[in-house]
């Protein structure tokens, strides 16, 4: 398939049970407490940001370089008619770090500043909440018969 999520099922439990915990699932499931996503916008350091994916195109399939080679990003930031501050990625916390849903412009980014190990980077990013309700959801979601009947256990 074009997707491939998780190697295994064991890794996308353990991603959404993180995601529940991480971002106060079981007070919003259990305590009536509302559940509030939000965003914001920082600088973040290269160097601290992760992939999302393990593999990546060599070529971009969306926004202003669509249709063009991750190495023509490359190229642009070396020659200065991109600076790194002009870039915007979308991120995710998870784990305590943040990773990237723009893969093919961080591994550009990433490129170009490891020519530079000395200096320190930043890139704009947004940081979005990721949603503890959609993870028990997922997680919860074992019905044979799209939930039109239920089994009660001994």
């Amino acid at each position: 398939t074009k997707y491939n999520f998780f190697r295994n099922m064991d890794t996308a439990v353990l991603v959404l049970r993180t995601i529940l915990v991480e971002n106060g699932g079981h007070s919003i499931m259990h305590e009536c407490y509302r559940r509030v996503l939000g965003q914001r916008d920082a600088l973040l350091p290269v160097s601290q940001l992760r992939y999302s994916h393990n593999t990546i195109s060599n070529v971009f399939s969306s926004g202003q370089h669509a249709g063009q080679p991750v190495s023509s990003l490359v190229d642009s930031l070396r020659s200065g008619y991109v600076r790194t501050e002009d870039l915007h990625l979308k991120v995710v916390l998870y784990s305590g770090r943040y990773h990237s849903l723009c893969n093919r412009r961080l591994y550009a980014l990433k490129s170009f500043s490891s020519e530079n190990p000395d200096r320190e980077y930043q890139v704009r990013a947004t940081i979005f909440d990721l949603c503890p309700v959609t993870a028990k959801f997922i997680l919860a979601y074992s019905t044979a018969d799209d939930g039109r009947s239920v089994q009660v256990r001994p």
